[in-house]
C-alpha cells in the first residue's frame, strides 16, 4: 500500500511538471507567434522611416505634444476621426506613429492593421486604376485604405481640389464611418484653412466623431536648427 502511494505520487508529481512544461512551451509559442505578428503589421503599416525611431524631446515635448497624441489616441480609441494641423515642424506625423506604434507594438493581443499614406499617394493609387494597362479595379483600392482599423492621411492639405478627389475621399471615410474604424489625417493648416481643404462632409464628421487638435507650439526643426553650433 505505501508503494502504491508512492507511485502515484510519482505519476502526479510527473503529470503536473508535464503539465507546466507544456504551459510554458504554449505561453512561448503564443508570444513567438503575437512578436510575428506585430512585426508583419508594423512593417506593413508603410511609416515613414524617419520618424519611426523618433520621438519629440525639447522644453515644451512634455507638455503640448503629449497632451496633443493623449487627445488623439482618446479618440482612436473610441473610433473617431481626428485631424492634426498646424505648421511644419510641430511633430503630426510623429503623433501619427506614436498612435500606430500603440496600436501595434505596444499591443497586449490582437495588434491593429493600419495604414500611413500621403493624399497624393491614395489620389494616385485610384487614379492607376483607370489606364489601359491597370491590373486593379477602382473597388479594390478603395477597399485597401476602407478596411485596416486605422488609416493615417498625411499631406492632407496636398491636392488638387477637384471633385474626384473630394469624392473619393469622401467615400473612404463614410465607409470608414460606418465602420466604426478611426482616421487621422493631418494637414499644414490653420482651422479655416483645413476646412477649406478637406471640405465640409469629412468635416462634419472629425467633429461629430472625433476633434480638430490645432499643434500650435513652436516648430521641432527650428529649436533644432537653432541650437545647432556655429559653423555646422
Amino acid at each position: 500500500m505505501p508503494e502504491l502511494q508512492a507511485a502515484l505520487k510519482r505519476i502526479q508529481q510527473q503529470s503536473q511538471s508535464e503539465w507546466e512544461a507544456y504551459q510554458k512551451r504554449e505561453a512561448e509559442r503564443k508570444q513567438r507567434a503575437l512578436n510575428q505578428l506585430r512585426e508583419e503589421r508594423w512593417k506593413a503599416a508603410n511609416l515613414p522611416p524617419r520618424h519611426v525611431k523618433t520621438i519629440p524631446n525639447g522644453p515644451n515635448a512634455a507638455t503640448e505634444w503629449w497632451t496633443a497624441y493623449h487627445q488623439a489616441n482618446n479618440i482612436v480609441k473610441s473610433r473617431g476621426t481626428v485631424a492634426l494641423i498646424g505648421d511644419r515642424g510641430v511633430g503630426k506625423t510623429q503623433i501619427a506613429v506614436e498612435l500606430v506604434r500603440s496600436r501595434i507594438i505596444l499591443a497586449e493581443h490582437h495588434p491593429w492593421t493600419c495604414i500611413y499614406c500621403r493624399a497624393a499617394e491614395l489620389f494616385q493609387e485610384i487614379r492607376e486604376c483607370y489606364g489601359q494597362k491597370a491590373t486593379r479595379r477602382e473597388a479594390d483600392v478603395i477597399n485597401r485604405f476602407v478596411t485596416p482599423q486605422l488609416l493615417i492621411v498625411d499631406e492632407a492639405h496636398d491636392r488638387a481640389h477637384s471633385d474626384f478627389e473630394t469624392r473619393m475621399l469622401t467615400l473612404i471615410l463614410d465607409k470608414r464611418y460606418a465602420g466604426l474604424r478611426p482616421t487621422v489625417f493631418i494637414a499644414n493648416a490653420t482651422p479655416d484653412e483645413f476646412r477649406q481643404q478637406i471640405g465640409e462632409s469629412i468635416y462634419d464628421r472629425i467633429v461629430e466623431t472625433g476633434a480638430i487638435i490645432h499643434c500650435i507650439w513652436p516648430s521641432y526643426r527650428v529649436v533644432a536648427r537653432d541650437a545647432r553650433p556655429k559653423g555646422e
